[in-house]
């Protein structure tokens, strides 16, 4: 996985609830913290944390704009890279 080399384990990863495309997160990343839902309130419960949002992107929309990227509008991305048609894009809290 692309991330891996930017990814800590304290990271929040924002991923869709109930999502197929979203499995192998699982299988790769069994011990990440993960919101699937709600997602404005998970970043307010954690003020400090680092985001990763991760995307499913194709050639009619090349950027994913839903809940989670509004929930993020706030923070700085840091981050970006690709992989296999996935984004992830690492944020950082406002004044982080």
């Amino acid at each position: 996985m692309a991330m891996m080399p930017h990814y800590r384990p304290d990271d929040l990863i924002l991923v869709l609830d109930k999502a197929w495309v979203e499995a192998p997160f699982f299988y790769y990343l069994p011990d990440a913290h993960y919101a699937f839902t709600d997602y404005d309130a998970v970043l307010r419960d954690n003020p400090g944390a680092r985001i990763w949002l991760v995307t499913w992107p194709y050639e009619d929309m090349p950027v994913v704009s839903d809940a989670r990227r509004e929930a993020l509008a706030a923070y700085r991305r840091e981050q970006h890279v690709t992989a296999r048609r996935a984004s992830a894009e690492l944020f950082l809290p406002p004044g982080g």
